[in-house]
Parts: structure tokens; sequence; C-alpha cells
């Protein structure tokens, strides 16, 4: 294999078909009674440097089991899916394994969560990967919560009861949780950025002076799911607020504490969740407080987006704001922002950026992890040629010799069956030439 920058510390794992062979030899008996109170208080190295699909994949189906006590059908869908809550009901652990559409391995996630989220696995069937959960310094919290239950759950539960896996490392166990997870997640955050009496955080919108209308009511008193009274969506990443600025990017350093305290309470005023891999930050829109992103006018405009503000379908109101905020001396934004971390987390790794492998041997793009050689009939693979270039944003050594890459889209000329709509594949390591994550 040909390898750029960097060196191997681990074995990275190979997908759900490891895990679920892994476990027709684990016991996937129920673990000892979950803890059901404290907090993990020593080190976990030992548990990060053990861990591996087949002992993920088990703690996850006995922590599923033992959810199906404390969580609704809505919870066990938002974190599992409907496959996975069918081996659920029928108790087979291979059924639930093979249900997870793992879009990177475990392991190399069970690391990499402690400095940045990870989206560990989608559960969505379309061509467009969605769901499943979210890894955070080893704790599960779901995928695209707000996005796929806030229109039709009631506004406290999505405020108040959002389910979660707290990990146990005394045991080497998932609790089941509901609630606390937004504090849960910004505790985390507070720890990943070191001592620091604020918190930043980066809105990408319209309007240069992200004017607000008066809010007159409480939508808690309304009993609805109320999902639009989430008025200010922010994110820990300016690179993920460029994503949605049309064209404008505001900043806000808001007091730790408070923003802590906000997410409290019977009747919180801050959500915290995660949109596929970044943090989603929003701020309820109500009578009985003042929304912390702009209190005390802390919220700042950071910059306009040169190419969104060009665009001659600009609404002309907002266009007017932003030539009076570039005369003022608002600057365009800095082009190299865009190749910022999507969490707002960095590490070692980067999915956001697209990176580029060559071929260098004609070969096989396969869902599995397997050697040209060994290849059966009616095995559905992809065909690559000498000299092709491939862009991708993440790439992993994996068993029998493989790389598994997880390409930026599916190319015509690789010759791929129709059935095939998944980006992630797996080649004969010394037939391409990647850059592979630490």
């Amino acid at each position: 294999m040909h390898i750029k920058d960097g060196t191997y510390k681990s074995r990275l794992g190979v997908g759900f078909l490891l895990a679920c062979s892994s476990l027709m030899q684990i016991s996937c008996k129920a673990l000892a009674p979950l803890l059901q109170t404290g907090e993990p208080a020593r080190s976990e190295i030992n548990a990060i440097n053990n861990m591996d699909d087949a002992k993920f994949v088990t703690a996850l189906y006995n922590a599923a089991q033992k959810s199906k006590e404390l969580f609704t059908p809505v919870d066990l869908d938002a974190l599992f899916g409907p496959y996975a809550m069918e081996a659920l009901t029928q108790n087979d652990p291979i059924a639930f394994a093979n249900s997870i559409r793992t879009r990177v391995p475990f392991d190399w996630a069970w690391k990499r969560s402690e400095v940045s989220p990870t989206w560990v696995y989608s559960h969505g069937n379309g061509a467009i990967p969605n769901g499943g959960m979210v890894l955070l310094a080893k704790d599960i919290f779901p995928e695209g919560y707000y996005r796929a239950k806030s229109n039709s759950i009631l506004l406290k539960d999505l405020m108040v009861n959002a389910p979660w896996l707290e990990w146990d490392p005394n045991n080497g166990a998932y609790i089941p949780r509901k609630g606390g997870a937004s504090e849960k997640i910004l505790q985390t955050f507070y720890r990943m950025r070191g001592d620091s009496p604020t918190f930043t955080l980066y809105r990408g919108g319209n309007h240069p002076n992200l004017a607000l209308p008066a809010a007159d009511r409480n939508p808690y008193d309304s009993g609805k799911s109320e999902a639009d009274s989430l008025y200010i969506f922010s994110s820990t990443s300016i690179n993920t607020a460029l994503v949605w600025s049309q064209p404008s990017v505001h900043q806000s350093a808001i007091p730790r504490d408070a923003l802590l305290k906000a997410v409290k309470g019977t009747q919180p005023t801050v959500y915290v969740g995660f949109e596929y891999e970044y943090p989603e930050i929003a701020f309820l829109h109500t009578n009985q407080s003042v929304e912390l992103f702009i209190q005390n006018q802390r919220a700042k405009l950071l910059c306009i987006e040169k190419i969104k503000y060009s665009n001659p379908n600009l609404d002309n109101a907002v266009k007017t704001e932003a030539d009076a905020a570039l005369r003022s001396g608002t600057p365009f934004c800095d082009e190299k922002w865009f190749r910022g971390f999507g969490s707002g987390f960095p590490s070692q790794a980067n999915p956001v950026l697209t990176k580029t492998a060559k071929v260098v041997a004609d070969g096989r793009l396969k869902s599995f992890s397997i050697k040209d050689q060994d290849l059966q009939e009616g095995m559905m693979t992809c065909k690559v040629k000498a000299g092709m270039k491939i862009n991708y944003g993440m790439a992993f050594k994996a068993d029998n010799e493989q790389v598994r890459i997880h390409t930026d889209t599916l190319l015509d000329e690789w010759q791929c069956p129709r059935s095939i709509r998944s980006n992630i594949f797996y080649i004969d390591a010394e037939k391409m030439e990647v850059t592979l994550d630490p």
C-alpha cells in the first residue's frame, strides 16, 4: 500500500460485516443491571484502547434491549431505526448488527470522539444517509433528532426528554438516559475547548442586522410541537455557519454559565443536538427570556460571504443591509474558513476536506472486505482502472489487506451496478495510493 502523511497506531475497523461475524462467537445475553446513578469518575484509557467492532456492537445491542424499558417507540426509532427495532423485538443480535450502516470504523470513532463529535452510523435508506448515532466522548446521541422529530413531538419532549446513551466504563456498558442530553453535550464541549468564561458560537443567516420580531408568548403553553419557535440556530463551527449564510455570518461569545443554565429546568430555552457531523445549538423564541445569542448586543456581524452576496437573486433588502455593512468595515469571509472543521472541534482527521486517491492498478471497489482474487460469482462490485483518481473524505486500513474509502460520489466510469448506492467501498491496498486517517 502507498501511504502518505502518517503511520498507524492501531488497527482500524472493517464495518458491520466483521461485527456480525464476530457476534456469532459472543454471548449476547443482557449484562448485569446497568448503573442508574453516578458519573464515571476514573480514567477510561483502557476502555478506549480495548474497544473493537464486536465489543461496541454488543454493548450497543445490550443497551438497546435495556432501553426498551425506558424509551418510547419514537426514542427507539431516533437512535436505532426501524430495522434495528425489528431485530430487538426478535431478540436477534446478528440482525441488529446487520441493520447498522456504518459510516466509519467503530474503534476509530471511539478514539476520535474524545476530541470531536463523530457520526458513527446512519439508518437512512436513501442516497443521502441520515439518522443513527453520534459518538461524543463515548456517549451516544441521536443524529438529526430535531430534524426528524421536532414537528411530531411536544416541545417539552424535544427540549427536556431527548434520549441518549451514557457510557459506563466501570461495567463496559451503555446506560439508557432520557433527559439531560443538552447539558451533557455542553459540558463535554466545555471540557474539549478548555477553560474559558465564554463559549463562542456562529450563525449563518440572511439579514446582517440579525433583527428579530418581538416574542409575545411562551411556546410551552400551547402543548404542541412548536418547532418553529426555535428561532436562532447556531454552530460551534465557522465552516458550518458559512454553509448556511445568505450571505451573513454572525459570531457570539456567550457566558458559559448562562448557556448551561439555559439548557436546564422544566422549560429550557436552549436546545443542543447534532445535525449530521456537526453540533446545532438553538435558542427558543419566547417572551420569558431574550435569546442568549443576541442578549446584551453580544452578537457581532463577523463577515459577508462574497459569492452569496454577489448572487443576482439576493433579496434587495438583504443586499442593502449587506452594502451598508461592507461600507462600515465588515469584511468578506476568509475563503480559508471553508476548509475548516465541520464540527468546530479539530482533530488529526478532517472529513470535511476532500482528498484525492490514485488507482495504481486495475481493481474492484467492493462493499465488503475481501481481496479481488477471492471474489465469488454474483458479488456486485465496481471496476476501476489504473490512473483513475478518486475524490474522497476519509480512508482507513481494513482487514484482508484492504483500504476502506469514503468517496465523494459514484462515477459512471466505475461501471457500478445500479443497485449500488453507498459511497463506502473497500479496495485492495496495493491497488491504491491514498492518505489514511490516523
